[in-house]
């Protein structure tokens, strides 16, 4: 008797313990469905990047690899920057986007990191075409108010047909190239620029502060809602963790984790 007292007893706990595990896998699964259900109804966040001037996509590997990993749609590919003028490589990128974005469920939302020229093309590109998608806008070292160096270089003899019809563009000036690319960005852009931040900067050719490449002031273009200065060169700043880092936390809350006062007396 004793030993069908046991039995029974261990049946019985036996069986409550696979309602209790069958009760919390369900409840499991019912959270998880909701968290997928939450997920799924919010718009898929693309970031699409933009190389440089004489750069490919691979420029900006890293960047992407940690924005993959951040859960972000990630759209990178090499334009023909040196062939093209800035208005034809921002109808190029419109190709991209469109190819990039059309097998894409339900709504989304289009965020762009650029680096050098590749700011001034999303500019143009976000001129042109207005997607209503568009959201926020990270230019890393864009010549937004010219190049001092392509200033130069455009007075060599036979410039326009070895250096491109992009790079004399961005000899041209501020005033050119806000005609050109559409004054300011409509959606909320940041500006990261690099340079020592001892009013010489790197390059002994270019005024004030500066990353080799870039001035600051030519960066930092009015109306930005954040702006950081950091100390690298114009061809490896894409390459830092703190670069990215400041990038990825601009696309997602509209704001750097640092902050840098902007270059006075712009216009």
């Amino acid at each position: 008797m004793e030993y069908d007292k046991t039995i029974v007893g261990r049946t019985v706990r036996y069986r409550i313990t696979i309602i209790l595990t069958i009760f919390i896998i369900l409840s499991s699964s019912a959270a998880s469905a909701l968290s997928t259900a939450k997920t799924a109804g919010q718009p898929t966040r693309v970031i699409v990047l933009v190389h440089g001037f004489m750069d490919t996509r691979f420029h900006l590997y890293f960047m992407e690899k940690q924005l993959i990993s951040e859960g972000f749609v990630v759209i990178n590919k090499t334009y023909p920057s040196v062939t093209m003028s800035i208005e034809e490589c921002a109808d190029y990128l419109a190709g991209v986007i469109q190819h990039g974005t059309e097998n894409i469920e339900g709504p989304y939302e289009l965020n762009f990191v650029t680096h050098s020229m590749g700011g001034l093309v999303a500019r143009c590109y976000l001129s042109r075409y207005c997607p209503p998608q568009a959201k926020r806008l990270v230019m890393i070292a864009t010549p937004n108010r010219g190049v001092t160096k392509a200033e130069l270089a455009a007075r060599l003899p036979l410039a326009d047909r070895v250096l491109g019809p992009a790079l004399m563009e961005m000899a041209q000036g501020k005033d050119y190239l806000c005609a050109l690319c559409g004054g300011a960005p409509s959606i909320t852009f940041g500006v990261i620029a690099g340079g020592k931040g001892d009013g010489e900067g790197y390059s002994a050719l270019i005024p004030d502060d500066d990353d080799g490449t870039v001035a600051v002031r030519s960066a930092y273009l009015p109306g930005a809602a954040d702006f950081l200065l950091l100390d690298h060169i114009h061809n490896l700043i894409c390459f830092y963790d703190d670069t990215i880092r400041n990038t990825r936390a601009f696309i997602e809350d509209g704001a750097f984790l640092m902050h840098t006062a902007p270059p006075p007396d712009i216009n």
